[in-house]
């Protein structure tokens, strides 16, 4: 992942995101109402936007797969799909209320029961074969215009297979404003990292199981189990091959919680005055052609981070660049500062570059190993 990559169009990176570092991934603190008015006002500019929803096994994943995660800090917009990253989000001391389920995400943005709204239309990428085009008729039934603009089937191919050229030319024909990818995670997120470049669509998401709710072989929990967050028992009722996937990411957030969640709930109720003697952070850039390095000191938490998102803002971002932040001088950090840095990190490799944290203080090594972010120190 760290050769040079196409440029997108949009390729600076927005720091001014609210985002939260949990368990190795950034994930933005907005409603679902917040997050579909960021995806319409990307279609409103037709700029390209990536909407991830990581769940709790994208997040198992990702601890694995560098790549995957890779493509998860690239994107515009991260929304916690599952209970359990709310759950995790608690203990880690982040104040999200609601998760934001790609479903939920999908229904919202499209609203046909909503004549007050522009119709965004889709265009259905993956998926078993016969079930896009199903999902595409029950969309396009009724008074409304033609919401489905087309379907692909790839098959199981690879992502390179899936990315041939009349593919992209049928999907940027149809001026869709809304991708919707239909294949496992990894291979739907690589995808759209490979393809963005090429693609004219707005708004790109991998929304597995969300063809499979349209089309209707498939139906959702009801919304009581949904607001309970047993929506995957209800998965399982509907699709018992999923219980060996669920039973081992289970097995694996019990892990996490019990060596990551767990110690750093416990240090921050009892050494909570860490994070509540706050100074203001400082922040100076060094540079030479070698290496962009910023020296960091006082408190990374919260709303003290500014200072690092408008020093981050005005870099100069380019081609193989190394970005080193000098992270000796904090005292504090927290899910916040984790979270910027993820995105810093992201934007890094996008350039074919990288970021390292240094000299990191015994606590804060702690703190970014309790987060699953020590892959930022990494050389």
């Amino acid at each position: 992942m760290n050769a040079p990559v196409e440029r997108l169009e949009a390729a600076s990176c927005d720091f001014d995101r609210r985002v939260y570092g949990i368990l190795g991934l950034p994930f933005d603190k907005v409603t679902l109402q917040e997050a579909v008015a960021r995806g319409r006002a990307a279609i409103e500019r037709r700029q390209s936007f990536f909407v991830a929803t990581p769940n709790a096994n994208n997040i198992v994943e990702c601890l694995q797969d560098a790549d995957f995660r890779q493509t998860v800090l690239s994107s515009n917009l991260s929304i916690p799909d599952g209970i359990s990253v709310i759950l995790f989000a608690r203990l880690y001391g982040v104040p999200f209320r609601q998760r934001a389920s790609g479903a939920c995400f999908f229904d919202e943005l499209v609203n046909l029961s909503n004549p007050r709204t522009k119709p965004v239309t889709v265009f259905f990428f993956g998926g078993k074969p016969g079930i896009a085009e199903l999902a595409s008729d029950k969309l396009n039934t009724g008074a409304h215009d033609t919401i489905c603009r087309g379907t692909i089937y790839p098959g199981f191919d690879s992502v390179a297979a899936m990315s041939q050229e009349a593919y992209l030319q049928t999907i940027n024909q149809s001026q869709a404003d809304f991708l919707v990818l239909a294949l496992s995670s990894k291979k739907g997120y690589a995808w759209i990292q490979h393809n963005r470049p090429r693609l004219q669509t707005p708004l790109l998401a991998q929304l597995g199981a969300v063809i499979n709710f349209v089309a209707g072989n498939v139906r959702r929990a009801p919304a009581t189990l949904q607001d309970m967050g047993l929506e995957w028992l209800w998965r399982i009722y509907q699709e018992p091959y999923l219980w060996k996937r669920y039973a081992r990411d289970g097995l694996a957030l019990l892990r996490l919680l019990l060596c990551n969640g767990l110690p750093y709930w416990i240090w921050r109720n009892t050494r909570a005055y860490r994070l509540r003697e706050s100074k203001p952070l400082r922040v100076l850039l060094e540079a030479n052609n070698a290496e962009t390095k910023l020296m960091l000191a006082g408190s990374a938490t919260g709303e003290n981070l500014d200072p690092l998102r408008l020093a981050l803002k005005q870099l100069q971002w380019q081609d193989g660049i190394t970005l080193i932040l000098d992270i000796g001088g904090i005292d504090a950090a927290d899910s916040a500062f984790i979270g910027l840095c993820m995105l810093a990190h992201g934007e890094a490799v996008k350039f074919g570059g990288r970021l390292r944290l240094l000299h990191p203080t015994p606590r804060v090594r702690n703190i970014l190993r309790w987060h699953c972010a020590n892959f930022l120190t990494e050389t």
